[in-house]
Order: C-alpha cells, then structure tokens, then sequence
C-alpha cells in the first residue's frame, strides 16, 4: 500500500511537471504545435478578411497566430505574428500581415525580400498566386517606353519643347513671357547678368523653333496643372485639359482670388476608359500622362479693377470688384477700372500616353 502511494505520488509530480513546461513554454512554442499548413500557394495574396476569419474561427489554425506579449494584444496596435510550416515541414514565423501584403509592394528591396520568403516556406516550383504592385509598375515601365520608340512618338519628340511642371520661371515660358520683351499682364518677370541673358536668349529662339509642346506628369505629383471634366457617357470618355496661369493679389476683406489670367490652357485630352476607371481617377487614384501639343499664340484683352492700398496691389475681376462695395468701401472707392492685353498659348493634344503604373494600365493614341 505504501508502495502505491509513493508511485502515485511520482505519477502526480510528473504530470505536475510537465504542466508547468507546457505553461511556461513561450508563445511562439505554443503557436508551432499548431503551425499554418495551407499558405501555399497563395501566400502575400490572401485577403485580409480571409486572414482575420481564420484568427477568430477559434480553430487550430487560429492558434497559429499570436502575440508576443498581453500588452501588444490589448493595445491592438499590432497584427499578430503566425507559425507557418513550410512545403519541408520546418515552422517559420512572421508577421500575419505577410499573408497579404504582397499587393502592396513597390519597391525591388521588397519584392526580393517577398520572393525569398515564398520559396522558403512553398519551394521552388511555386509561382506566386498574383502579381505584386513592383511587377505591374515594372512592366507598365516598360510598356510606355515601347510606345515613346515608336516612329509618330518619336518624331513629335524631337520637335517639341518641354514644359517643367516644377519650375514657375522655366525656359519655356521665359521665352514667351519675360518681361524683358513682353508687357502682357501675365508676363513673367525677369532679371539676369548680360552673360547669362544672352545664354537664355539663345535657349529661347530654339524653344520657339519647335512646333511642339511636351507636357508629363508621373504619379507623384498629386498636384499639377491637370485638371478632369465630367465624364463623358455619349463617346466613353474621360475629358482631362491642362492650365496654368497667374492669379493677381486680392483683398483680405473678401473671399477667392484676384484677376486670374492663363498663360497655357489645351483643349480636351479625351481618354477611352470605362466610368469606373473615370471614377477611380476622380476619387485620387494617381496617373502618369505624357501629352504632346501643337500651339497657337493668342492675345486677349482684359478689364480688371486697381488699386495700391498700403503697399499690397489689389488687382480684380468686376465680380470681386462688386464684393468689395460692401466688403470694404473704402477701398472700393480708391479702385481704378483699366484694362490690357494677357498671352495664352492654346495647346490641342496631338498624341497621349495616359498610364496606372500600379494596375498595369496604359491607354494611348499613339499608333
């Protein structure tokens, strides 16, 4: 009898035992009894509903998943990691958000770290569910240079002049509206050492030589002087037009801008694309769009209102002029109507390539 309680006793002490093993053991053991099986061959492409509905199904699967601390559970500031047995029955752990981010990649660092990790845990015979955001960049890349070496591409290339979307006095609208030789109102001012103006004056005669205006945006300039319309139901197409021009000062006692004139205003590029791609677009989705245009000089009278109060020019269109009555009558009183001429160089698309590097779409009129 003695005997039998001794032995119980040891059976009890062991069990005890290894209880407090199983208990102390961390999360990342706990989680590799019940490791991920079924991430190939969809692995960085799962949604992240799919990922979720696993972590709460309350399943084995779901005990994959963990957090490496309470505290990171209880915050909620992290996703949890996961055990994921690999195609060679090793357990590897990520982030659970590896699962499916991959259509998020952008950059090469990226895309090879994404790469690594899907022969590691599925082998080398497995090719990727999807393709990730660097391929579809990558290939749009590659796409929209073959059309730029096109023959109608490239011949309107060599005869254009480009426009610099990032500088406000760039050579191009120096040659056709500095000060030094243009007294429009929306000319641009203009000041230089002889050396250097006689260097810019040789730009400009080769600037107002070509026939052609080059204008190109890329998706990370969200601001730029395009501008969309409506959609257009009738033909299927998404109207978008360039313009760029001055605004004069106005007055702080009113709302809006002052006398606003063009310096570059195009017609319609007219994009073939469905209402869904139109709306995408409207709602912020980035583009790239390469536009080459013919132009045309034009010269505009204006009437605008005037006046120096204290120093600030206050220059306005007889709408705002009105505004100012009751706004700020003394002001009003002091304006001046006058009147002169503005320079707009009218622009009509001749070729197009309009491009979501992210999606892989390019449209283009280019033949």
């Amino acid at each position: 009898m003695i005997e039998c309680i001794k032995e119980l006793k040891k059976n009890i002490l062991l069990i005890t035992m290894i209880l407090g093993i199983f208990h102390c053991s961390t999360p990342q053991q706990k989680a590799e009894e019940f490791a991920f099986e079924n991430a190939c061959p969809k692995y960085g492409f799962f949604t992240q509903e799919e990922i979720e509905k696993l972590i709460s199904a309350g399943s084995n699967t779901s005990s994959a998943f963990y957090f490496l601390n309470e505290l990171e559970e209880k915050v909620g500031l992290v996703k949890p990691d996961v055990a994921i047995k690999t195609i060679d029955g090793r357990v590897i752990h990520k982030n659970s958000t590896a699962l499916y981010s991959a259509n998020t990649i952008k950059t090469k660092k990226d895309f090879e770290s994404y790469q690594k990790d899907l022969k590691d845990i599925c082998g080398n015979d497995v090719q990727a569910f999807a393709k990730t955001k660097y391929e579809l960049i990558e290939a749009s890349k590659l796409e929209v240079e073959k059309i730029k070496q096109s023959t109608a591409w490239t011949k309107a290339f060599k005869d254009s002049a480009e426009f610099n979307l990032g500088e406000a006095g760039d050579q191009l609208k120096l040659a056709y509206f500095n000060s030094k030789d243009h007294d429009y109102l929306n000319k641009i001012s203009y000041s230089s050492d002889p050396s250097e103006e006689s260097e810019d004056r040789k730009n400009w005669v080769d600037i107002k030589r070509k026939k052609y205006i080059i204008i190109s945006k890329d998706n990370s300039e969200k601001n730029s002087y395009f501008f969309t319309k409506d959609y257009n139901f009738n033909n299927k197409t998404y109207p978008i037009y360039f313009e760029q021009g001055v605004t004069f000062g106005r007055s702080g006692m009113i709302s809006g801008d002052g006398l606003y004139i063009p310096r570059f205003f195009s017609e319609d590029i007219s994009i073939p694309m469905n209402p869904e791609l139109a709306t995408s677009i409207k709602n912020g989705t980035i583009y790239d769009l390469d536009v080459i245009f013919t132009l045309k000089l034009v010269e505009k009278e204006y009437s605008y209102y005037y006046v120096n109060d204290s120093g600030l020019e206050i220059v306005l269109n007889e709408e705002k002029a009105n505004l100012i009555r009751t706004a700020d009558p003394y002001v009003y009183r002091s304006l001046s109507k006058r009147s002169g001429n503005g320079r707009i160089i009218e622009l009509k698309p001749l070729y197009f390539i309009f491009s979501i590097p992210s999606e892989n779409i390019i449209i283009t009129n280019v033949k």
